[in-house]
């Protein structure tokens, strides 16, 4: 089967409505509790920060939590949540934030220059074709 263009963003979300983008608790089962806690409190920080980068850059279609730093181990961003351009930029964005992360281990979770960066690049592309 030949490989298409990616969906649209309404086309995916009619088929798609309840599709997770990212989740707290979708975390790796490590070799003790200890490095397994490290894990868990790590995928929070993650997503925490992506939550915050996109509700301060208008991503997500509206306020999905107050604290980005305490997130309920059962949160998750589902497609109806974010904006087009949201999903642009986790499509565009997030994986290669992640690799990034994945790295180093004792890497900054709060760094968000490669999410800012594919925002950018995504409206620089979407100006030039205006």
């Amino acid at each position: 089967m030949a490989k298409g263009a990616p969906l649209a963003y309404k086309e995916f979300l009619s088929k798609y409505p309840d599709w997770i983008l990212v989740r707290v608790n979708q975390f790796a089962v490590e070799a003790t509790p200890e490095l397994t806690e490290r894990s868990r409190r790590r995928q929070k920080e993650v997503v925490g920060t992506f939550l915050q980068f996109a509700q301060e850059h208008g991503l997500v279609r509206r306020i999905l939590s107050e604290d980005t730093q305490d997130l309920a181990d059962e949160f998750v961003i589902y497609l109806r949540d974010v904006t087009p351009e949201g999903f642009d930029v986790f499509r565009v964005g997030y994986l290669k934030w992640l690799e990034q992360l994945d790295r180093n281990i004792n890497s900054d979770t709060s760094d968000s220059q490669t999410l800012k960066k594919a925002l950018t690049m995504l409206q620089k592309k979407k100006a030039k074709s205006s």
